[in-house]
């Protein structure tokens, strides 16, 4: 699943941040360095790993919400990438 900058927002906290777990499993280490969020946009991480962040945001529904907006540009660049 490729990142993008959406998707990480819609899954932030409902002060706009996001806790250390979600960080951890996107890979951040923790505290999360400059640029970290830079270095996730366009980067490809397996569903798996998506779906952790997703549930350890306290905004999940919003998350999903936004994830399911997103899907179709989401789909549409991984395909573009194979391509």
């Amino acid at each position: 699943m490729i990142l993008t900058k959406a998707l990480l927002h819609g899954a932030a906290t409902k002060h706009n941040g996001f806790t250390k777990a979600q960080l951890l499993a996107l890979g951040i280490q923790w505290p999360p360095k400059k640029g970290w969020l830079k270095s996730l946009v366009g980067k490809d991480v397996p569903l798996e790993s998506w779906n952790q962040f997703l549930r350890m945001s306290s905004t999940s529904q919003r998350a999903i919400k936004t994830y399911r907006m997103n899907r179709e540009l989401v789909y549409k660049q991984n395909n573009l990438c194979k391509s």
